[in-house]
Parts: C-alpha cells; sequence; structure tokens
C-alpha cells in the first residue's frame, strides 16, 4: 500500500464515521427548524459559513452562570467612535440591556439530544461540513486558489423553547480561519407565523 494512503487513512475513517453519524441522528422538530432557519437569514457574509449537520448540546466549561436572564438588542441608533490615538473615528451601532428569565427552558440547550439540523434546510440553506476545521479550510483554499479564503465553522445547540411557545433561546459558536472565534446565546421571540431574533449574549470571543 502506498506510504500516503497509510497515512490518511485514520482522516479518513474519521471522517467517514461522522458523515454516517450525522446520517443516523433524528432531524430536528419543526419548530426548532424555523429557529435555525432565521438564524442562519440573519448572519452577515452567510455563504462563507459552514454548518456542522448536528446541533449538539451546550458544553462550555466557562459558562457558570446558569441560564442567561440579559440580553443586549439593537437600538436602530449610531454613534460615532474616536480612536485617541489615530484620531480616526467610525460609527457604531448603540445597543441597549433587557431581561428575559430563559430558566425555564435553559436545560434543553444542555441535556437536549443531538439533532440533525442539515434536514432543516433546503438548496438554499448553508453548506454543512463533518471535516475537521483545518481539513475543510485546506480545501477550501485549494479548491478556490486563494490564500486569503475566509472560511467559517458554525455549531448550534439544541432549541430551548418556552411552555407559551413565545420565546425560544439557542447557542451558537462559531471559528474563522483559526485565528478567532466567538460564541452567544440567541434570544427569540415569535411574531406571527414567524421566529425574529431580539437579543443575544456575549459568551466567550477570541
Amino acid at each position: 500500500m502506498p506510504r500516503f494512503s497509510v497515512a490518511f487513512a485514520p482522516i479518513v475513517a474519521a471522517l467517514l464515521a461522522a458523515c454516517t453519524l450525522s446520517t443516523q441522528v433524528a432531524p430536528a422538530n419543526g419548530e426548532a427548524c424555523a429557529v435555525y432557519r432565521e438564524f442562519y437569514a440573519t448572519l452577515p457574509e452567510r455563504e462563507a459559513v459552514f454548518f456542522r449537520p448536528l446541533a449538539t448540546p451546550f458544553a462550555r466549561a466557562t459558562w457558570a452562570e446558569g441560564a442567561p436572564t440579559l440580553f443586549e438588542r439593537d437600538t436602530g441608533r449610531s454613534e460615532t467612535v474616536q480612536i485617541e490615538l489615530t484620531g480616526e473615528s467610525f460609527e457604531r451601532a448603540v445597543r441597549e440591556e433587557f431581561s428575559l428569565d430563559t430558566t425555564d427552558y435553559f436545560d434543553a440547550l444542555r441535556t437536549g439530544p443531538p439533532t440533525n439540523i442539515a434536514l432543516c434546510f433546503s438548496d438554499d440553506g448553508p453548506p454543512f461540513s463533518d471535516w475537521p476545521f483545518d481539513l475543510l479550510f485546506l480545501r477550501e483554499n485549494l479548491l478556490n486558489r486563494d490564500d486569503d479564503n475566509f472560511v467559517t465553522i458554525m455549531n448550534v445547540s439544541p432549541v430551548g423553547m418556552s411552555a407559551d411557545g413565545r420565546h425560544a433561546v439557542m447557542y451558537a459558536d462559531y471559528y474563522c480561519n483559526a485565528l478567532c472565534g466567538g460564541g452567544s446565546f440567541y434570544l427569540f421571540e415569535k411574531q406571527g407565523e414567524r421566529w425574529v431574533v431580539i437579543g443575544d449574549r456575549w459568551v466567550w470571543v477570541s
């Protein structure tokens, strides 16, 4: 057997196992799918964002605050911020804090079973990948022949729903080009037949 085949055999086996696992996991339910679709629709430059096909429980060890009760939202206003060292200025959105207790349905993010979110989307949804980030980044740069190609991979949690069906919360984190990343809780409200993102809460950023 050629040497390169032996070297890559464990990687290929891991990729095949991950793909098999994704197809064996139950799909997310209809309301959760609607939340995931709304979340994807709000992402900027989402054409460059890959998603993991499975929603997996939130398990970040550094988060010890329990269910989030404080969120931020845009006010629709902006303010000018000046950088003292350079004298340059830029506009940024003005945000405000608001409270909503998610205690009654937060446990679903931590204890909910993994679900297949790829089945929530049609052809206009995000690309999905089980590949390790480094391999995905390498593949995209080779295919696009662009060393500056920007790759982001997004992981999402199961969705927690309030008992009255009015609010939902989920966690999502992302990794980009192995040099940046972050994670937040996202709060949704059911407005008519549509779920709408009404706030978020940073958990970590790098």
